[in-house]
C-alpha cells in the first residue's frame, strides 16, 4: 500500500540511485507501484532498447 511512509522510503531509495549512472530501478518493487506484467515487460524492453541504442 502506498502511504506517506512508503512514499518517503521510495524517495530515499530513488535519491540513492541517482549517483549510480548504470543502475535503472524498474518494476513493482523498485518503483513501489502496481504494474500488470505486460506493461512492465514492455517498459523493460523499451529501456533495454534505449540503453543498447
Amino acid at each position: 500500500m502506498i502511504n506517506d511512509e512508503n512514499a518517503a522510503h521510495y524517495e530515499r531509495y530513488r535519491a540513492l540511485t541517482k549517483s549510480l549512472p548504470n543502475f535503472h530501478p524498474l518494476g513493482r518493487l523498485a518503483e513501489y507501484r502496481y504494474y500488470n506484467m505486460d506493461v512492465i515487460i514492455g517498459r523493460a524492453l523499451a529501456l533495454a532498447d534505449e540503453l543498447v541504442g
